[in-house]
């Protein structure tokens, strides 16, 4: 049965990764390490910057990427992806695990966001928001 014809509700069904899928990807950056190297690289104080916003900030640039990659071809991905981002029980690894399960597309857009989250120049460009206090996703 293709996925496609499943219909989870991604709010409630535990995520975790698709084996089948996940042994494909990337190493993926922990979002709560990017953070930290991110607030790190700025030069400024730990507690000059505000950890939670920034962390926000940078599910949001993986929401839009996910979305810009796979919502054309994929009938309610953003909805699914806000279900999953939402939820009371979120950890850092849900996103990442969530994309698994759209078989090949989902993999790649996984491997394309670890090269979009990971490239150095968007880290530098983040910590120099971050520097300046003007950062705002």
């Amino acid at each position: 049965m293709a996925f496609s014809s499943r219909k989870p509700d991604w709010a409630l069904i535990p995520i975790a990764p698709d084996e089948r899928w996940s042994r494909h990807t990337d190493p993926r950056p922990n979002f709560v390490d990017l953070t930290n190297t991110i607030i790190e690289l700025s030069g400024r104080a730990d507690g000059d910057i505000d950890k939670v916003k920034l962390l926000t900030g940078l599910l949001n640039v993986f929401s839009a990427q996910a979305t810009a990659y796979l919502g054309p071809s994929i009938p309610q991905f953003e909805a699914n992806l806000d279900k999953v981002l939402g939820r009371d029980d979120f950890t850092v690894d849900m996103p990442w695990d969530f994309l698994t399960h759209f078989e090949a597309k989902g993999v790649a857009a996984y491997n394309l966001l670890v090269g979009d989250l990971t490239d150095e120049s968007f880290i530098s460009g983040l910590a120099s928001a971050a520097r300046d206090g003007s950062f705002d996703l």
